[in-house]
């Protein structure tokens, strides 16, 4: 059995492949992969860059991948997940893979019990917590954020959280609504 991990951030990408027993057997590097800041294209070919080389390393091919986790920043809401698992799929064919917001891969690594807060501070910014119940607070405050740039407003602590990258796409003003 082996699986991947992918963290996929605003400057750069990095995939571990490790086995069964958590020994990581190669790595693979690529370069920025938050679709909102570099767009879709570039990110697909940044998380691609970095699986074939991390896969490459150990020897291994796609179809030998029993499971893949992809923590990408800019995983915020659907309509991301609708950007981003087709271009997923694209690189890793027909091997399971589950995506979440790169903050979650913080949370996880830095628990013994998956229970905490994290605050991911790198290109961007993150924050995501979970209770001992099992309850999360999201990773990101969207549409708090998104109001908040479209309306030209200040943001501050009390109002928001934090404040990323703002959605666009080539040539567009900064905005993610139509």
């Amino acid at each position: 059995m082996y699986v991947l991990g992918v963290d996929v951030g605003g400057s750069k990408t990095a995939c571990f492949v490790s086995d069964e027993k958590g020994n990581i057997l190669a790595k693979g590097f690529g370069g920025p992969g938050n679709h909102q800041v570099c767009g879709i294209d570039v990110a697909k070919k940044s998380m691609e860059t970095a699986v074939l080389e991390g896969l490459d390393g150990a020897g291994l091919s796609k179809k030998d991948i029993t499971y893949a986790l992809f923590g990408i920043s800019g995983a915020d809401g659907p309509e991301d997940f609708r950007i981003l698992k087709p271009a997923v799929k694209e690189i890793m064919g027909d091997a399971v893979f589950h995506i979440v917001n790169d903050t979650w891969l913080g949370l996880r690594a830095g628990t013994k019990d998956n229970v905490g807060v994290v605050s991911i501070c790198g290109t961007g910014a993150g924050h995501a917590g979970r209770n001992r119940a099992g309850r999360n607070w999201p990773s990101a405050i969207s549409t708090l954020r998104q109001e908040i740039w479209e309306e030209g407003e200040t943001c501050t602590a009390r109002r928001c959280t934090s404040l990323s990258a703002p959605r666009r796409e080539p040539g567009r003003k900064p905005g993610w609504r139509k």
